[in-house]
């Protein structure tokens, strides 16, 4: 209620909010997915030579 609240009020200038990683934590991922999230992004990680 806190997050929904705080987005409601405060970030009415932004179409997107960033929640951060969810470090793999089930419980952590569960609660952030129930926000319905309109885009998820796939994490990567490259190597320069």
């Amino acid at each position: 209620m806190i997050n929904k609240e705080f987005a409601a009020q405060e970030t009415s200038d932004f179409m997107y909010i960033n929640r951060e990683e969810d470090m793999g934590e089930e419980g952590l991922k569960k609660a952030k997915l129930s926000y319905r999230p309109h885009l998820l992004l796939m994490k990567g990680m490259g190597v320069f030579q």
